[in-house]
């Protein structure tokens, strides 16, 4: 039997992986004591416009810094109304 072969169309885009570091765990697990998490493997990936080099990633990443914080910040914890 002769293997498939898999055709795999480029998406040009540009992968930033966003992993979460001890004091985010720690802030994390200030506001749940009662379920501790420390999931180093955890990660977010934000795909963005391809960009030539590592520098224009970079210039992107500050440029957007605060959006992939709040979004880093609201996928652990939002405050509900009524709570």
């Amino acid at each position: 039997m002769k293997p498939i072969p898999y055709f795999y169309e480029s998406i040009n885009r540009s992968a930033i992986v966003v992993k979460p570091k001890k004091p985010f765990f720690d802030w994390l697990n200030c506001l749940y004591p009662e379920h501790p998490i420390n999931k180093k493997e955890e990660a977010n990936i934000y795909l963005v416009k391809e960009k030539d080099d590592n520098k224009a990633i970079e210039k992107w990443v500050s440029k957007n810094f605060d959006q992939l914080f709040q979004n880093e910040l609201n996928d652990w914890h939002t405050i509900r109304e009524g709570r």
